[in-house]
């Protein structure tokens, strides 16, 4: 999937590509590296790292199922999120060099939705 891209947008296969959350495997490629859709990963994701299995599992790096507020020793990847000042969640995205977009919740769901969901967070994140 990732090679047929970049072998049809240049001569050169392998190299990097990206899975977003909606399992879409996006593929960086050609003289520019512009990305393009390769298709759509639909198996689950898991790793073994240092004897330790990871995923996008709500589990412990010993197994046990986690609960909100517990703390989270797993990966990393994805979006960071911000809390805002007045009780919204924020992320920044740069559609292209110099330029930096900021895409709130509450322009994405009912204002007050969004703040009930900043607040969840809030209670267990803190400020």
């Amino acid at each position: 999937m990732v090679n047929g891209v970049k072998l049809g947008v240049s001569d050169q296969e392998r190299g990097p590509f990206y899975i977003n959350e909606y399992k879409q495997v996006i593929v960086p490629a050609g003289p520019q590296a512009d990305y393009y859709l390769a298709g759509d990963y639909n198996e689950r994701l898991e790793f073994t790292f240092e004897g330790i299995r990871l995923s996008g599992d709500a589990l412990s790096l010993q197994g046990e199922r986690l609960a909100p507020g517990d703390t989270w020793d797993g990966p990393h990847p994805g979006i960071p999120y911000v809390l805002t000042a007045k009780n919204d969640i924020c992320y920044e995205v740069s559609p292209r060099p110099n330029v930096t977009k900021r895409i709130l919740l509450s322009e994405l769901i009912e204002r007050g939705r969004a703040r009930e969901i900043a607040q969840q967070v809030l209670a267990i994140k803190g400020s």
